[in-house]
């Protein structure tokens, strides 16, 4: 076992129903690799729920195993009280795992976070609020200087996506800055570091709630402009949300949506920056859409 592994682990839980492609449970916790009873933040672990929507309230956080001296749970009434999916990152300049999801309350959908430390899970911290849901955070590290941004949407009339930044130790947050244009209906963002740059994906309704085709919109942070400024990659007609992803890997950069009930899309920067053609992929069930979602690294580093 590496150095860095002793001091963080991942892992992926996969669990199933009896029906093929049925997710059933999920939970992130702090678990000890010393064999000791005694918390040590040594290990935390991440088990997650695989899904791709289209309903992501409601699945997530289900728990399987009981709290425990070694074994702190985090959000552990989550799955029972509604909360969203969760968003998580480790940081390498501060050392802290952090994890931010969407938390049911009597007033709607809050965007929370909470970071690990020698004394277990911090209480959740409200990072947006408002008279409007938020929803589907996406939190972003960036591994230099250990910026944590965290972007989100906003389900109001005309849908926004927000976007929040603080430093390293979480000392202060941003005031939230719109990325989408406000004319936009725009919705469940994802962003990466890639580059140096700061990059946010997301879904747009051109044409009004539920209409298509919708838009895959990719913005960049412009530092001379201290704004996102937007490139609309490709358009889709599916009926519902369409989930994009933005990845990179061994310097390959693409993004990644559900394109259809059976169909999943891609398209990448070639080497010289320009955008290629859309790709697809079929899928013919939930387990099928997920291992395409995850094969799509290596043929986007190794597709001609």
């Amino acid at each position: 076992m590496t150095s860095r592994s002793r001091y963080f682990l991942l892992a992926v839980l996969l669990v199933f129903a009896t029906s093929l492609g049925t997710l059933v449970r999920a939970e992130i916790g702090g678990l000890n690799n010393d064999g000791s009873a005694e918390w040590q933040p040594l290990g935390p672990w991440k088990f997650l729920i695989i899904t791709d929507g289209p309903e992501p309230i409601g699945i997530a956080w289900q728990p399987f195993t009981a709290p425990s001296p070694g074994h702190a749970v985090l959000n552990a009434q989550g799955f029972a009280n509604d909360d969203g999916p969760p968003s998580s990152g480790y940081n390498p300049v501060s050392a802290l795992p952090i994890v931010t999801w969407s938390r049911n309350s009597p007033d709607g959908y809050d965007v929370v976070y909470s970071y690990l430390t020698a004394t277990g899970w911090s209480p959740p911290a409200v990072l947006a609020d408002s008279a409007q849901d938020e929803l589907d955070p996406s939190i972003v590290i960036d591994p230099l200087d250990g910026t944590v941004h965290v972007f989100y949407w906003v389900d109001d009339s005309i849908p926004r996506v927000m976007h929040r930044q603080a430093p390293a130790d979480l000392s202060a947050w941003s005031a939230p800055i719109q990325v989408s244009d406000s004319s936009d209906r725009a919705s469940r963002p994802s962003g990466l570091v890639h580059g140096g740059d700061l990059w946010v994906v997301y879904e747009m309704e051109a044409f009004g709630p539920g209409q298509t085709p919708r838009a895959i919109v990719l913005a960049r942070y412009d530092s001379l402009l201290a704004e996102f400024v937007p490139e609309v990659l490709a358009s889709t007609h599916r009926i519902g949300d369409v989930h994009p992803e933005v990845r990179s890997h061994s310097g390959r950069f693409w993004v990644e949506w559900i394109d259809a009930d059976n169909e999943i899309a891609w398209i990448r920067q070639d080497l010289q920056g320009q955008w290629e053609a859309p790709r697809y992929e079929p899928y013919s069930s939930k387990l099928e859409l997920f291992l395409a979602r995850a094969g799509l690294r290596l043929r986007a580093v190794t597709v001609p």
